[in-house]
């Protein structure tokens, strides 16, 4: 983004045509990174969804079994369910 904004001040200064075609190869580059990042975070969130989801699985099918032996109560389990959606 430093190079990028450089070549625009530059071409600002100078009106060259030399730095605008710079700046048109950095933006281009800089686009491209954008690009990616945007689709790495889409395929993160998903991931990070799926895990949420297999944890608080895991939360409950722990809890139901330890109440179902009477080892728990179900005040306790809820307050654990509670605390984990934080």
């Amino acid at each position: 983004m430093g190079r990028m904004m450089g070549y625009f001040e530059r071409g600002l200064a100078n009106r060259d045509s030399s730095h605008v075609k710079g700046f048109e190869k950095i933006n281009q580059t800089v686009n491209g990174y954008y690009v990616k990042s945007r689709n790495i975070a889409k395929v993160m969130v998903h991931i990070t969804t799926f895990l949420t989801n297999i944890s608080n699985i895991t939360v409950y099918i722990a809890g139901i079994y330890l109440l179902v032996g009477h080892e728990i109560q179900l005040g306790t389990l809820l307050a654990i369910i509670m605390y984990g959606e934080y």
